[in-house]
């Protein structure tokens, strides 16, 4: 592995916890569907946001749903597929049985009962290959709603990366649970024809 890959698999995580914190920023300065014109696939209408030369937030803020979507352009198939592996795994560690931090009279575990664990699923689209979890999310947008009173949305969090473009895409995306909203699945929409 050359040093410039060695790096990039380094800083590249690195660069998208930070520029996470802009998502963050964009979200609490821009609400509602009055978004500026930007990117439209996928079914939805973007506004972006830049970082550097090939990192883009791109966010939908709809009246009963939020679409993040982090794209990162010319990259490699080999890393987008090393980072993918290791996002699905630590997005699954999330809902294992953890110890606690302190051994209280009753509790030693925390666990995630089953019925509210995201499941995961992957399955080919145009153009690339797409990894997705399926599970709810609370009122702060936060995946992994573990009870009842606490799930607000449907969540998927999804990682598809498109070899013909050489681009990687981290999708989290939430929908209120009683939107009634006639809109397709967003994973029966996405695919790397955009």
């Amino acid at each position: 592995m050359t040093l410039r890959r060695k790096l990039l698999v380094i800083a590249l995580p690195i660069v998208v916890l930070v520029a996470t914190v802009g998502l963050v920023l964009v979200y609490y300065t821009k609400r509602g569907d009055a978004l500026p014109a930007g990117d439209s696939f996928w079914g939805y209408r973007f506004s972006r946001t830049t970082y550097g030369d090939n990192i883009a937030f791109l966010e939908y803020l709809g009246e009963n749903e939020k679409l993040n979507v982090t794209e990162v352009t010319g990259i490699d198939q080999s890393v987008a597929d090393a980072l993918i592996v290791q996002k699905v795994a630590v997005f699954r560690a999330l809902f294992e049985k953890q110890r606690v931090g302190y051994r209280g009279q009753h509790t030693e575990y925390i666990e995630c009962p089953d019925s509210f664990k995201p499941k995961f699923f992957e399955k080919a689209v145009d153009g690339g290959h797409l990894r997705y979890f399926v599970g709810f999310a609370n009122e702060r947008f936060s995946a992994g709603a573990c009870s009842e009173e606490d799930i607000k949305y449907s969540a998927v969090n999804a990682f598809l990366y498109c070899a013909d473009y050489t681009t990687m895409f981290e999708i989290d995306h939430f929908r209120s649970l009683d939107s009634g909203s006639a809109r397709a699945p967003l994973v029966d929409t996405i695919d790397c024809k955009y």
